[in-house]
């Protein structure tokens, strides 16, 4: 038997959420007027929060393995030390970054954030360099959803690492905007120069800055065919720009490649370049369907809603930035045979432009309005992902272990991050740290007690058959030797030799030659504690 059905509480429900719908639409619409009427004002809120909310987030990251090697050569007592670990290719990249980070520490002490400083700052200037190179293009808003695009993908966390990436954005951006300038019909003097300070400020910070060149020879390759004159004096401003050029060889002379195989997980394949940028938009994913939704459904603006356009030149420079990681995964399939997301990450720059471009360019409603909305949104998702981090800081998952330990007689061992070495407290066993990654947190954040009983273990060969990559076994004992790094390093032979017993910590993040090494040779290994995929085990030998 069927039950009536009263229609009159639906339709009250359909009227109040379409009031409700309408009112934040309408609040939404007031503040997207607000913000392409105040353009400075919301350009200087939005970095204020990206400042902020970044800076927050840098103090309190731990650093991993690639930043903890510009804090150590960062901090060598002399300039002529930094110079050595560099060339004894301890860090594959020029030393502006170590030099930024030096100077960074003297003025303002040491510290995760101050570490980081010079990339944030780098990234925070990308993002306005963006936004003043669109601003003269396209309405306000869409200028502002250009600057905050790459806070919302890959990108973002080059703000928070004390690597060369977060610059080396910085400089591309500033280039960008600087070309643009020195592009236009009425020149200003100042912009070739500029231009020639950022090529050089990139190309001081990463080898892999070589590929600005092009975007920049496609730009001037159209405006030739228009021209037909090349622009002598622009030439010679970029040819000047190339002068770190001459240090590069030094640097790759006493760093060789280190022996990859086809298992590793930086290792070129077919599958490189899609997921180079499947890496980058993954994180903006919903985001970037906004935008695109905007464009595909819009038709062409009337020509009273168009402000300005990009010249041809300036399209075919922001195609080849988009273009850029197809560039560089060529570039490293022809020297190192690997290739990573970072190496490509410039391409952020022209996506974020030619997006904003395209939907200031197709908006059917009113594109400054509609642009001030995106933005809006954008802002939102940024500020809303800073709160969530925020509350998940505030409430911390607990740590599982398979076997909680006793009150520990001796001191209890505490490392940032890492719980489980808390097991290791009641113990005077050597800790082998199977991680060449996590070796160097150890390092950092253990304590003398710690670091007198922690051990990497080598073996290249080892290491190359089980992980393709052999880069920590072969590096760590110039590591040890010119960062003066406190742990032990040693060959696994000779410590296995000596050893019938020891607590061995695996990371399960990152590939591990010696736990499958131990199986082979029959030594057992026995659970002691879990912390997500990370695990600390007590090994002994196989019975003789």
């Amino acid at each position: 038997m069927l039950m009536p059905v009263s229609i009159g509480p639906m339709l009250r429900l359909l009227r109040s959420s379409i009031t409700l719908l309408n009112r934040i639409l309408s609040a939404v619409d007031r503040l997207a007027e607000w913000m392409q009427a105040r353009p400075g004002l919301s350009v200087i809120l939005s970095s204020w929060v990206f400042f902020t909310a970044t800076a927050i987030r840098a103090q309190h990251r731990l650093f991993w393995y690639d930043e903890l090697l510009t804090v150590y050569i960062s901090g060598l007592p002399r300039l002529s030390d930094l110079w050595q670990a560099l060339r004894a290719g301890l860090d594959l990249n020029p030393p502006l970054l170590h030099l930024s980070v030096r100077y960074a520490g003297q003025a303002f002490g040491s510290g995760p954030l101050v570490a980081r400083l010079p990339v944030l700052l780098a990234v925070l200037a990308m993002s306005l360099c963006l936004f003043f190179y669109l601003r003269r293009k396209v309405p306000a808003g869409w200028a502002l959803t250009a600057m905050m695009l790459p806070w919302l993908t890959e990108a973002y966390r080059f703000s928070m690492e004390a690597r060369p990436y977060g610059i080396l954005l910085g400089a591309s951006g500033a280039a960008l905007y600087f070309w643009s300038r020195a592009t236009d019909p009425k020149r200003p003097s100042w912009a070739p120069p500029c231009l020639a300070l950022s090529l050089a400020a990139a190309l001081l910070t990463h080898c892999y800055a070589v590929l600005l060149a092009i975007p920049l020879i496609a730009g001037e390759a159209v405006r030739l065919r228009a021209s037909r004159r090349p622009d002598w004096t622009l030439w010679v401003w970029m040819a000047l720009a190339a002068f770190p050029l001459a240090m590069y060889p030094s640097l790759m002379a006493a760093n060789p490649a280190p022996p990859v195989q086809s298992s590793s997980p930086f290792h070129v394949t077919a599958w490189t370049i899609p997921e180079t940028y499947r890496e980058l938009l993954d994180p903006a994913f919903w985001p970037l369907i906004l935008v695109v939704l905007a464009v595909a459904l819009a038709g062409k603006s009337s020509p009273a809603q168009k402000q300005g356009s990009l010249p041809a030149h300036e399209l075919a420079a922001l195609s080849a930035f988009t273009a850029i990681p197809v560039f560089a995964v060529m570039l490293g399939a022809v020297t190192t045979g690997t290739y990573s997301l970072r190496y490509g990450v410039q391409a952020v720059i022209g996506i974020s432009c030619l997006l904003a471009w395209a939907g200031a360019r197709c908006s059917r409603v009113n594109s400054a309005r509609s642009g001030a909305a995106v933005a809006l949104v954008f802002f939102v998702l940024f500020t809303g992902g800073f709160a969530r981090q925020l509350w998940s800081a505030a409430h911390p998952p607990g740590v599982r272990a398979a076997e909680a330990p006793a009150a520990p007689a001796s001191p209890r061992i505490d490392v940032p991050g890492y719980p489980l070495f808390s097991l290791a407290s009641d113990s005077r066993l050597p800790v082998v740290i199977a991680s060449g990654m996590i070796f160097l947190n150890v390092d950092y954040y253990g304590d003398d007690a710690l670091r007198a009983r922690a051990y990497y273990l080598m073996d290249a060969q080892a290491a190359l058959k089980r992980t393709g990559s052999a880069w920590f076994d072969t590096t760590y004992p110039t590591v040890k030797r010119l960062l003066h790094v406190r742990a032990n390093i040693e060959p696994a032979d000779t410590f296995l030799a000596r050893e019938p017993r020891f607590l061995l910590y695996c990371s399960g993040y990152v590939v591990e030659w010696l736990p499958q090494e131990l199986l082979a040779r029959g030594w057992h290994l026995r659970l002691l504690g879990k912390d997500g995929p990370a695990e600390m085990l007590d090994v002994t030998a196989p019975a003789p």
